[in-house]
């Protein structure tokens, strides 16, 4: 168990460390039911996420530093009319992403997710609300 990594995240969020802890091992089921039982990344991602849950009080300085992005264009071919982009995304360049209502998805949610949406019929739409004519033509799982 990483102590000092937990003290600091007890510290930073106003929790004591035995309830750190106890996230610290919830994460670590969750991770080995996803097969990811030794990669202490993915482990620290979902324990990262479960304090963000736990916070007995969220502070207007916390709000700012939600890594909320977009899907963004990552390249175009305006000749082809083709947009590539990352449309969901477990890390960021800030380590965990986290949407705006504060949710983060795990890499085996994400994959469970794109696989399910490619068999399935398809609306796209633009924020969630405004349907727009457009067509999936690929799609691949960001390493």
């Amino acid at each position: 168990m990483p102590t000092p990594m937990l003290e600091k995240l007890a510290k930073e969020n106003d929790l004591s460390l035995p309830t750190v802890e106890d996230l610290w091992e919830q994460a670590k089921k969750t991770a080995e039911g996803e097969g990811e039982k030794d990669n202490y990344a993915y482990i620290t991602a979902i324990v990262q996420k479960l304090v963000q849950g736990k916070k007995k009080e969220v502070k207007k300085e916390d709000t700012q530093k939600v890594n909320v992005q977009p899907s963004r264009v990552s390249k175009a071919n305006a000749k082809k009319h083709i947009l590539y982009g990352v449309v969901l995304s477990a890390y960021g360049p800030e380590g965990v992403f986290v949407d705006s209502q504060n949710d983060w998805t795990s890499p085996a949610d994400i994959e469970k997710s794109a696989h399910a949406y490619m068999q399935s019929p398809r609306t796209i739409r633009r924020q969630h609300n405004t349907d727009v004519q457009a067509s999936v033509v690929e799609s691949c799982i960001e390493p």
